[in-house]
């Protein structure tokens, strides 16, 4: 059992490009093994510094597939919510966006969600609200998550003029404006 949270602060102060590859190289934890507990602790012994921030959904062959964020919620509440079967549950992101969208049976949804169990989660807890949206608008911009996306011509003015040789704090302070 690896880690499934990154540093906020630490991963700011690195270049963007290594930022990117030590997301795509950390570990990820399925979300059949994922406990509550999980959610509050990052190890035995230490709490999460901030029970808000972005989080990363992977495929098995660890492809980015969505990325969130909790600014209001904590991961506690938010993460889970993604798979909650029905229509009716309107935070089930995950679900619905991996089934195409429309109505579906409750027995559909069981379907797509027991697929669901192989997904990776990464959790990065950000203390302020601010640096959240940036670092999710970031992640949406460089990671390309199949599920989510900026538009096509925010993604493409942001990857033609942002360098990721640059800190990656350098660059967040960029897109708040």
């Amino acid at each position: 059992m690896g880690k499934f949270a990154i540093d906020f602060e630490k991963l700011s102060s690195i270049s963007a490009k290594k930022a990117i590859e030590r997301i795509n190289n950390s570990y990820k934890k399925k979300l059949c093994d994922i406990t509550l507990y999980d959610l509050i602790f990052e190890t035995k012994t230490k709490a999460l510094k901030s029970r808000k921030g972005v989080y990363l959904f992977f495929s098995s062959n660890n492809k980015c597939l969505y990325v969130g964020k909790c600014s209001s919620r904590h991961f506690i509440t938010r993460i889970p919510a993604h798979i909650a079967l029905g229509d009716e549950a309107w935070m089930n992101t995950l679900l619905k966006k991996t089934m195409g969208g429309g109505n579906h049976s409750i027995v559909e949804y069981q379907k797509y969600a027991n697929k669901a169990k192989k997904i990776g989660l990464l959790l990065i807890p950000v203390s302020k609200k601010k640096d959240i949206f940036v670092m999710e608008k970031f992640l949406r911009i460089f990671m390309h998550p199949k599920l989510n996306s900026c538009s096509i011509k925010i993604t493409e003015k942001h990857e033609n003029t942002i360098n990721l040789n640059d800190p990656l704090n350098k660059i967040l302070k960029s897109l708040k404006t």
